[in-house]
């Protein structure tokens, strides 16, 4: 049975940089609860997490359940957890603030397929409901007839200039089923192990992603393994995607679109990462079992048809 209070006393978001908002500070609180067990086969797992900042309030629920059959050779596992968060601005009264709610599935499968080889397949899926946009996310709206003349990466002070008067907050649909079959193999070599990981994605807002990443971990002896990885991930965008909305005619004037977002998550972008960690093992005697873990990643991620960056290294 474990319990943890951290709190995290900064934040920093990559939209409120790229356009220029002054550095802020907040107060997160989250507590998190969890606990498994082993009765023969049965490994039944709970979870429980708490997390709360002046805008968001998140709660959580969740319990796992997996089984080990044929001498462990065959391991399904199965886990459930629900979500209900509040989502609204610092300083609005908490009746005001909107609704979400979140429920996961997780159904998976580990199979040892040889002395030297381990395999696994999962499938994720999660129904969101409720509110599903971000309260401080601000589109911009250009004239009808001129978005297409508005350029990828387009400067704020470009967009500034040409967009009209009319602010409109993010507004996305109510309800999102998201979708992922992920596939992991593992196979020893001696000193080394190679590891392949395959994620494929898809969700009723006709996003598609892959994510594949391959490892290669080798043994300098007995106390020492460093490992070289690379990770590459592509996504299309959502249906109602686009890189400049435009107001619409209606009586009395211009109104904004139903649908619109500003999260360039959202849109078709490719990531690439480059990395490599060490583990020197310290000490091997339980129950005081030390390691010391070095890594370290670069990768760039490519936006092909957004506003103001078209590209963010990390």
């Amino acid at each position: 049975l474990h319990y943890a209070l951290p709190i995290l006393v900064t934040a920093a978001s990559v939209d409120i940089f790229s356009t220029a908002s002054p550095s802020w500070t907040e107060v997160r609180h989250v507590g998190a609860l969890n606990g498994s067990a082993k009765w023969g086969p049965l490994s039944p797992g709970a979870v429980a997490v708490v997390s709360r900042e002046p805008d968001y309030l998140a709660i959580t629920g969740g319990g796992s359940l997996s089984i080990d059959l044929m001498e462990k050779n065959v391991t399904p596992y199965f886990a459930l957890s629900f979500e209900k968060d509040s989502v609204g601005r610092t300083g609005l009264p908490h009746d005001s603030w909107k609704s979400k709610q979140v429920t996961s599935l997780q159904l998976g499968l580990t199979l040892v397929l040889g002395r030297a080889t381990i395999g696994s397949v999962q499938w994720d899926s999660s129904f969101e409901r409720g509110y599903l946009a971000k309260p401080y996310r601000y589109v911009p709206l250009f004239a009808p007839g001129q978005a297409a003349s508005i350029p990828a990466g387009a400067s704020i002070d470009d967009v500034n200039r040409r967009r009209l008067s009319l602010r409109a907050v993010e507004r996305l649909p109510a309800r999102r089923d998201r979708h992922a079959l992920s596939a992991h193999l593992a196979h020893r070599f001696g000193q080394a192990t190679l590891r392949f990981d395959e994620r494929l994605y898809a969700d009723d807002w006709k996003l598609l992603a892959t994510t594949t990443e391959l490892r290669y971990i080798l043994d300098l002896g007995k106390r020492v393994q460093l490992w070289p990885h690379v990770r590459y991930h592509l996504q299309g965008s959502v249906s109602f995607w686009k890189r400049a909305y435009e107001a619409l005619p209606a009586p009395g004037g211009l109104v904004a679109p139903a649908l619109r977002t500003g999260d360039r998550e959202l849109g078709p972008l490719q990531t690439i990462t480059l990395g490599a960690g060490a583990r020197w093992i310290l000490t091997e005697d339980a129950p005081s079992h030390w390691d010391l873990v070095l890594e370290a990643d670069v990768g760039r991620t490519a936006f092909s048809d957004t506003l103001y960056i078209q590209e963010r290294r990390m």
